[in-house]
């Protein structure tokens, strides 16, 4: 029998959708990792572990309550089995685990043909993300070549959050992604997003715009331009101003921010490094945009429009997902570069994040002024120490 583990954050009403889903599809195994450290008040024929929100989504991983001897199911309490599913989709999952075991796990596909139309704002572009998962190259016949979050999937054996990848089913084994089948908020949903320590980009695209982002704004010399941009933004925002001293110093500052330990949870940020300068809008528009790696075009290397570490921001769905990349990574150098130079920190998380299947969503222009390294936009390389930057 496939274990099941469905994490939840009190969201209730959802969760008891989600179960009686899998109940009616001949799932019995199902344990509630709840991360509201004890609240559900619990379901008959179902296991709960208390959790305590450490781990987010991921917490039936960092609790080590995932099995690894033996294949397992994960979800998120906003998933439904669809009523139609075929009652074979346990035995074609394991099929695919079993012929492809290097793919880490195989997802049901989600359903976009009740899709709201037009989409409520909040939803719009995770929605389109959603339809164009159909335009995915195909892995073989039935099995789409598209990525998969915590929505419903099999996962194989060994424990690990293997990152956003592996493949999904195509209808009709399909689930329901609830939130995105509603106009407005329910009322359940409100209460959600409006919880205490709720940071901001765990919430959707409009209760988001509840609070304000924290703005990393790593510097050698803060340009004053840099500092008028960030001053006539259009939203109220936190920002932390991050000397650098030496050539590891950005490297540490982010990995600070962005590595959990027991004493800081990861949040959500943004970074503007400190010869950008942004629009009034821009923080805005990072903040309220749904997806998890954004990223503002600025003049770079020649070219007019280039994304990277200049203007981007990361929610902290993305750094639980991902936590450890500055720690793993922080050996890795280059014949221009030693370990954690400055000038290879957007090499690194590049790297880190798309090797685990993550996507940056690039926004479109116009650019925002860069005021430059030396050369105006020309290559740094030989490589600059920070002392030449200053």
């Amino acid at each position: 029998m496939i274990p099941v583990f469905v994490t939840t954050n009190g969201r209730f009403k959802m969760l008891a959708v989600c179960v009686a889903s899998m109940q009616a599809h001949g799932l019995e195994d199902i344990t509630v990792v709840d991360n509201t450290g004890g609240a559900w008040p619990g379901m008959v024929g179902v296991k709960h572990v208390i959790a305590d929100n450490s781990y987010r989504h991921l917490a039936a991983w960092g609790m080590g309550a995932v099995p690894k001897d033996q294949p397992y199911i994960v979800t998120d309490d906003d998933c439904a089995i669809v009523e139609d599913c075929p009652g074979d989709f346990v035995e074609k999952m394991l099929a695919v685990l079993n012929k492809w075991p290097e793919l880490g796990k195989v997802g049901l596909g989600i359903n976009t043909a009740n899709f709201p139309d037009p989409a409520p704002v909040r939803y719009r572009v995770s929605l389109q993300s959603e339809r164009d998962v159909a335009k995915f190259p195909m892995h073989a016949p039935g099995v789409r070549g598209a990525p998969v979050d915590t929505t419903f999937a099999m996962y194989g054996p060994g424990g690990d959050w293997p990152g956003i990848g592996g493949v999904r089913l195509e209808p009709p084994y399909l689930i329901e992604h609830l939130p995105w089948l509603n106009l407005d908020y329910t009322e359940e949903e409100r209460a959600y997003y409006a919880r205490p320590g709720m940071t901001t980009w765990a919430r959707t695209h409009s209760a988001a715009s509840e609070v304000a982002p924290k703005v990393i704004v790593p510097f050698t010399r803060l340009a004053a331009e840099t500092v008028v941009g960030l001053a006539n933004s259009d939203i109220a925002y936190e920002m932390v101003a991050r000397p650098i001293t030496d050539d590891e110093g950005y490297f540490w500052a982010l990995a600070e921010a962005w590595t959990p330990t027991g004493d800081h949870l990861p949040e959500p940020f943004i970074i503007v490094e400190h010869d950008i300068v942004v629009r009034p809008e821009t923080l805005r528009e990072l903040r309220d945009c749904p997806e998890d790696w954004c990223a503002a075009p600025y003049p770079y290397l020649g070219k007019e429009e280039a994304w990277g570490m200049g203007c981007v921001k990361f929610t902290d769905r993305l750094i639980v997902r991902n936590p450890w990349i500055f720690r793993d990574r922080e050996h890795e150098g280059d014949k221009l570069h030693p370990p954690r130079h400055w000038c290879r920190v957007d090499a690194l998380v590049w790297a880190a994040l798309t090797a685990q299947g993550e996507r940056r969503h690039d926004h479109p222009g116009p650019a925002l002024g860069h005021l430059g390294h030396p050369g105006a936009g020309a290559s740094a390389h030989g490589c600059y120490k920070v002392d030449a930057l200053r």
